[in-house]
């Protein structure tokens, strides 16, 4: 399965960058709900080394867009709308 990620530019902090571009294929769309995040094929996809992927996918399930299940791997959380719509109007409010 590909997603449609984009290279990361390394400007800011590496897993800060992955986490902003998980965050937006998510909330787009292009990583649906309930599907299975795959640390190797985000890396590769973005051009970078498994860690930064890891340390962002960690945080995206302490922020709750991804759901971590014990011996099955991180997936997109289902969301309704309205969560959707809140979780998108904190992340352009929020400081780069």
């Amino acid at each position: 399965m590909t997603f449609a990620a984009r290279p990361i530019e390394r400007t800011a902090s590496l897993a800060v960058r992955v986490y902003a571009e998980i965050e937006r294929m998510i909330l787009t769309g292009d990583i649906q709900p309930g599907s299975r995040i795959k640390e190797a094929v985000l890396a590769e996809q973005m051009a970078v080394s498994r860690a930064p992927v890891r340390e962002a996918t960690r945080a995206l399930v302490e922020a709750g867009l991804l759901v971590s299940v014990p011996a099955r791997g991180v997936f997109v959380r289902e969301m309704s709308q309205r969560e959707i719509a809140k979780t998108t109007t904190c992340a352009r409010c929020s400081p780069d």
